[in-house]
């Protein structure tokens, strides 16, 4: 297995199947947007497939699934969809394969919640949307790129209306390209990430709660958890410990030695947890004024909504962790403790940072 992380240091090849295994393949494909790709995996049983996420919604990435259905890896047709979670790069297309297919759909009842009731809702609830990003700190005059963006994931989501769909759990074993994996969830980026390990294999399809170069997004939403980035500290550290590996990731490469890579996503963290809490110091400061000094990013543009979210989740960690203050008034503002520093390396996702 460790040969996986030598014969693609480069990257998937886009727009075809690469077998990793022989029962395990991957189907790279195109998005738009940052980071430009997105994998997802086929798992071949001797029943059928299973494919594990689907790309956008878009002409090229259907063609790109048609061709697989027409090929002889799917001649035992597609047994399941499963979907790690429910953003559209990775379950834009799931209706139309379904129905093209007949396949049931796998995912957690989070991610079956948020994409109907979040990803789905929040166009539809503007009224509530728009107080939400205000309350924080936002600018009315950037909430249409927020409605732009939020539009977009409308669009590029579905009700996923299709006739059977299986709710799987944490801790449950799923028997896969003939073998057993165990589900792992992972929380913050989304609700309920769904990560699949090959205990044996050593095989980690890790969705997008884990990545090779990039951090996950960890924003805080409307109608989302009060605490996303609270979450994901807690959960990646979870997945310490796991042994040799292969992680399998939604965008990048394969990749090996989690625990360091664990490492690296808690200090990136970190270092903005204290950017924040250093700019908070003197006087009580919105999320939105935290975007350049906190995050490093331009405070407007078309993906304000995925940047200032980022910094509303910092601020909402520091308050629930007592290391900040909310000032009353019809805008969040907050300011830093006194103690905060001394507090913050008692925090469990910090207590044994190098």
């Amino acid at each position: 297995m460790k040969q996986l992380l030598s014969d693609f240091k480069e990257g998937f090849p886009l727009g075809q199947v690469t077998s990793l295994t022989e029962r395990v393949h991957v189907l790279s494909m195109p998005m738009q947007f940052h980071p430009g790709h997105i994998n997802t995996y086929l798992l071949e049983d001797d029943d059928g497939l299973t494919l594990v996420d689907t790309g956008n919604v878009g002409p090229d990435n259907q063609q790109f699934w048609q061709d697989v259905l027409d090929s002889p890896l799917a001649r035992k047709g597609v047994k399941r969809l499963l979907l790690t979670h429910g953003h559209p790069d990775h379950c834009g297309l799931a209706e139309w394969l379904c129905q093209t297919t007949g396949a049931e759909l796998w995912l957690t009842a989070p991610e079956l919640d948020a994409v109907r009731r979040l990803w789905r809702g929040s166009p539809l609830n503007y009224d509530q949307v728009k107080p939400f990003f205000l309350q924080w700190g936002l600018p009315e005059e950037h909430f249409p790129a927020v409605q732009g963006l939020l539009d977009s994931f409308r669009f590029g989501t579905s009700d996923l209306d299709v006739p059977v769909i299986r709710l799987i759990e944490e801790g449950e074993i799923l028997t896969l390209a003939g073998q057993p994996w165990q589900v792992k969830c992972g929380f913050g980026h989304t609700p309920s990430n769904a990560t699949l390990w090959q205990r044996e294999t050593g095989l980690l399809i890790t969705g997008d709660h884990l990545l090779p170069r990039i951090s996950p997004n960890i924003s805080l939403w409307w109608g989302s958890s009060s605490d996303p980035l609270g979450e994901y500290l807690d959960s990646i550290q979870t997945f310490r410990g796991m042994g040799d590996l292969v992680g399998l990731p939604s965008h990048g490469t394969t990749f090996g030695d989690l625990d360091t890579r664990i490492d690296m996503l808690t200090r990136f963290h970190y270092k903005r947890i204290l950017r924040a809490l250093e700019f908070c110091r003197d006087q009580p400061r919105t999320a939105y004024e935290c975007v350049h000094p906190v995050l490093g990013k331009a405070d407007n543009g078309a993906m304000i909504a995925l940047i200032a979210g980022q910094a509303f989740a910092i601020l909402a960690f520091l308050e629930q962790a007592g290391l900040v203050r909310r000032v009353e008034g019809d805008i969040f503002r907050f300011q830093t403790c006194p103690d905060a520093g001394e507090q913050l390396h008692r925090l469990p996702a910090f207590a044994q940072r190098e």
